[in-house]
């Protein structure tokens, strides 16, 4: 069989198989000619091109979300590699294992006025785990021996310990489409171990007493992966009063002993010093990623526990709170299954008991609220959250989506993926339909316009997957600016922060072939979710056209609404 006449790049691509790489997704280039050639003509590697280097890293981060296995990049020399930066940095924060392969000239040609090179040695930063550059003498023994060792230790990084992106370098010389006829060959394999940290029975012992200490232990879940385990142990310790568990719609916790709308508890007590002393925990737990709300972050900042622990091996530890007194590097669920095993304190049970009263209270408002509600963004998420398929995936575009989900339960077998990790608009579509390309399961990407037209080279890939479901919700630019306090003020507001448009989504979607269908109300939204999600429907768009202005009033109603009634049953309460 015919194959690149570079060893080193067909070692390469050997090693990514032997590794068990997930999809490796090439853009058109000629400085990169000899990787595409070897990578698609490797056995046991899925190769997809995808045109637009920005879409295709995104392309990328969504597969890797998807399976946990390292996603392959590959795009030749120049600016193309700076079109990788935005999702590499999401990859970063949000640990997805990821294999940047940059094609470049030699070494001694960088800087030399030749065209299509910039510096791309270390060109991402502390954006990646680790960055490698290939030797110009690949091709020597010496060369093809030291080009062994590195990409097997970034295949290595990629995925052992904490995952993330890793960069290789790769100086190619002319010619660059040379083949020749190449028999089976196989080179070195170096497998690295995956060690997972423990801590000591004697420390084990110190953690039970002193939580033993604390009547009032709160666990606030960021993002993360669904895991069952861990899951079931939430909810034990919320069911037996040891603790409230505080969670958002990507914590992916759907247990029904769970809290999931923060927002609704936390306007109920910002701004109140007496009602913040006695919900504040003593204890507080966090377990995860990116955490969404901007009101638990500002209560707990403010009502600071007299302890906080991170449980989890991650490289950051984020102290979001700014009271983080205690690592654990260990998985939650080990530490959590210690704490169960423990008997509750009479006040731990008064202290769970104190917020399930003031859920009911709450939960009891919302639905208050929500009757006869104009077609709006509350509503209109809300529709979209019960009508998910069950045993499918949800994407959720970052402003407004993500916050409005937060508000809605959510079915318990739907998996929730969401770009958190830098939450930029950028990458969206073009992360889910990566993550669709990876299942046979229904994946739902819920956006604003602005999102879907920022992305749109996205759809420019001829084999969109048929699982993929596009719903746009377009309240005429961007709503998020009209929520948070500030811009909704200035005479900028729509120029400079909602920079309203005259685009046309039905013309986009029908340039690149998609189904489409538009909704202006209830009834519409309800009759086109009917076929929506059927199997034959095939990749398609529904845009949901609401009114922006009154979307943001309809929230921050929403809002004052819900501190109202708590503080009328407070006073019937007193009364």
């Amino acid at each position: 069989m015919k194959n690149t006449a570079l060893k080193s790049i067909r070692q390469t691509a050997f090693l990514c198989a032997t590794n068990k790489c997930g999809l490796v997704v090439i853009s058109p280039g000629s400085r990169n000619a000899p990787l595409t050639i070897a990578f698609n003509r490797q056995e046991g590697l899925r190769c997809i091109s995808v045109t637009d280097e920005r879409a295709a890293a995104f392309y990328a981060l969504g597969a890797a979300q998807k399976t946990n296995a390292t996603s392959v990049l590959i795009c030749t020399s120049g600016s193309a590699v700076l079109n990788y930066a935005p999702a590499i940095a999401e990859a970063y924060f949000q640990e997805i294992p990821l294999l940047i392969l940059t094609a470049d000239r030699p070494s001694h040609m960088i800087g030399q006025g030749h065209g299509q090179t910039i510096f791309q040695q270390d060109v991402f930063g502390k954006h990646v785990k680790a960055s490698f550059q290939l030797p110009d003498d690949a091709e020597s023994l010496d060369g093809l021996n030291h080009c062994n060792r590195i990409i097997n230790k970034a295949l290595n990084l990629c995925n052992n310990g904490v995952p993330g992106p890793v960069h290789v370098n790769i100086p190619l010389a002319e010619p660059l489409y040379e083949q020749l006829d190449v028999k089976e060959e196989s080179f070195e394999l170096i497998e690295s171990a995956d060690i997972l940290s423990d801590i000591n029975e004697e420390e084990w012992e110190h953690l039970s007493d002193e939580w033993k200490k604390y009547d009032r232990k709160m666990i606030v879940v960021g993002q993360q992966r669904p895991n069952n385990e861990l899951n079931a142990l939430l909810n034990e310790l919320f069911v037996d009063g040891k603790a409230i568990v505080l969670t958002e719609t990507t914590s992916n916790v759907k247990e029904a002993h769970c809290f999931t709308n923060t927002d609704r508890f936390m306007v109920c007590l910002e701004n109140d010093e007496f009602l913040s002393s006695l919900y504040k925990p003593d204890l507080l737990i966090s377990i995860g990623g990116a955490i969404v709300s901007k009101k638990i972050k500002a209560f707990l900042s403010q009502n600071k526990p007299k302890a906080h622990w991170y449980l989890g091996i991650n490289n950051r530890k984020p102290d979001v709170f700014k009271s983080l007194s205690r690592c654990l590097d260990v998985e939650p669920q080990k530490a959590l299954s210690i704490f169960k095993s423990l008997r509750p304190e009479v006040g731990a049970i008064r202290y769970v008991q104190a917020w399930k009263n003031l859920d009911v209270i709450l939960n009891k408002a919302q639905l208050e609220f929500e009757k006869d509600l104009e077609f709006c963004d509350y509503n209109v998420m809300k529709s979209l959250m019960l009508a998910l398929p069950p045993d499918s995936d949800l994407h959720i575009g970052n402003s407004s989506p993500v916050r409005y989900s937060n508000l809605f339960k959510l079915n318990n077998d739907v998996e929730v993926y969401c770009n958190r990790g830098t939450s930029g608009i950028d990458g969206v579509s073009s992360t889910a339909i990566g993550a669709a390309l990876m299942s046979k399961k229904t994946t739902t990407l819920i956006t604003g316009e602005i999102a879907f037209l920022y992305d749109s080279n996205a759809f420019w890939f001829n084999n969109i997957p048929s699982n993929i479901r596009l719903i746009v919700i377009n309240n005429g630019g961007g709503g998020i600016f009209r929520i948070i306090p500030g811009p909704d003020k200035l005479e900028e507001l729509e120029e400079f922060f909602e920079t309203k448009h005259k685009r046309d989504l039905e013309c986009l979607a029908k340039a690149y072939k998609l189904n489409y269908v538009c909704v202006n109300d209830h009834n519409e939204l309800n009759n086109a979710l009917t076929y929506f999600f059927n199997e034959e429907t095939g990749p398609s768009v529904i845009e949901i056209k609401t009114n922006g202005e009154l979307s943001a009033d309809i929230q921050r109603t929403y809002f004052k609404k819900i501190k109202e009634s708590y503080e009328q049953s407070d006073k019937l309460a007193n009364a």
